[in-house]
């Protein structure tokens, strides 16, 4: 039997020239920092919310705007907009915004971390996200909650689109948004736009920061989003949660011999790209009990032919489903089963075939939800003991 989890605001203009004031980069800041007018103006949310929970506190606000004018200090500025954060990323010190009101997230990545942190209303633009992906965050999250999100492109930003979205953050990834060949780089986003930009932790540059595992990577981009957010106690909270989850996988019963699993993420006629040893879907199979069977590989995303996939011989495959085309669950399973290679396999004769969503397949919040749905698949292959353990996402409307 296969495990089928498949498918089939606009912003107030800047004010003129007569209205503008012009605050001095304080010293010792990485990046320029906006005005009280502009913060305001960019995010219309900010006095409803101050209405909604106090019309004192939105009263005061409002006066601070009238007294201080263009001669207010930089300190009256910071009083009245909560002031700023700096947290460590990708091995500098970097300040942003706290909490920060417009987001402009490129990927999945990013927007499954912010989710996680309940900072929807946090998000001005996001960009990156396949209309087939957003159909899938759908049956995850519930169609309302999706629907009102900000997704202008299904293409990676460019700098005209941040531009026009004047956003006080930018929050992507080297090769999921940032590129050097596109001149799209945090340096420049700081340096050019005074905007500061967030680089989600597993695509830091090679040795800027110290080797992580995969889970700690997962708790940085948390814990500094939560930050950046001002939501440090729900993002407490959530890495507490994944521990809690983590150590009860961990200690529920294992067979005698860890079964095998290849996690597939395309194919093709060539062969398949798949996660060898130092890929973050290692420590998922790993926390359930089971093994990696391509952990001998020290390629992150090796490409393996179709004799390699026959020589490892897993006991069960993991497929990500992309929502259309080439990478859609039903496409990748018809060239495992029609390949000479690959149509005897036993994990394919017998059905024994999980089928996720491709964002279950990224590093973050979703990592213990991916496991959970992996050690239940395992469970009723028999290839693992009973442990009682279910999964928490509700995975059924993508049936």
């Amino acid at each position: 039997m296969f495990f089928q989890f498949l498918q089939p605001s606009s912003q107030t203009p800047r004010p003129d020239d007569s209205t503008w004031c012009s605050v001095p980069t304080p010293q010792g800041s990485d990046h320029t920092r906006r005005t009280m007018s502009d913060r305001l103006h960019s995010d219309s949310n900010i006095m409803s919310r101050l209405k909604t929970q106090s019309p004192l506190a939105a009263g005061l606000v409002a006066a601070v705007v009238a007294l201080t004018g263009c001669g207010s200090s930089d300190e009256s500025v910071d009083a009245a907009l909560d002031g700023e954060v700096t947290v460590e990323n990708c091995g500098t010190e970097i300040t942003f915004p706290s909490p920060a009101t417009a987001i402009y997230a490129n990927d999945s990545q990013i927007l499954l971390n912010l989710l996680a942190l309940d900072a929807d209303d946090h998000i001005t633009a996001i960009s990156g996200i396949r209309d087939s992906r957003v159909h899938q965050l759908r049956g995850m999250y519930g169609t309302e909650r999706i629907d009102e999100l900000p997704f202008k492109s299904e293409e990676s930003f460019n700098l005209e689109s941040i531009q026009a979205q004047r956003p006080d953050v930018v929050m992507a990834g080297h090769g999921w948004g940032f590129s050097v060949e596109k001149h799209i780089t945090p340096e420049r986003l700081n340096d050019d736009f005074g905007i500061p930009a967030y680089i989600v932790t597993p695509t830091c540059l090679p040795g800027s920061v110290d080797t992580m595992s995969p889970w700690d990577e997962a708790y940085t981009d948390l814990s500094n989003i939560g930050s950046i957010v001002g939501h440090d106690d729900i993002a407490a909270a959530k890495i507490e949660e994944l521990r809690q989850r983590r150590e009860e996988m961990e200690s529920a019963p294992r067979g005698e011999e860890a079964p095998t699993v290849m996690y597939i993420t395309a194919v093709s006629n060539e062969g398949v790209s798949s996660a060898g040893k130092p890929h973050l879907f290692t420590s998922i199979i790993e926390v359930t009990g089971a093994r990696n069977a391509l952990d001998g590989v020290d390629e992150k995303s090796p490409k393996m032919s179709w004799e390699s996939v026959t020589a490892a011989n897993p006991d069960f495959i993991v497929l990500t489903d992309t929502g259309d085309g080439a990478g859609a669950f039903d496409a990748k399973l018809a060239l495992l089963t029609e390949n000479p290679a690959t149509r005897s396999l036993d994990a394919i004769t017998q059905g024994r075939v999980l089928n996720l969503p491709t964002d279950m397949g990224r590093s973050g919040a979703l990592m213990m939800d991916t496991a959970e749905h992996m050690r239940k698949a395992l469970e009723k292959e028999q290839l693992l003991p009973q442990s009682g353990i279910e999964p928490r996402m509700d995975l059924s409307e993508l049936e």
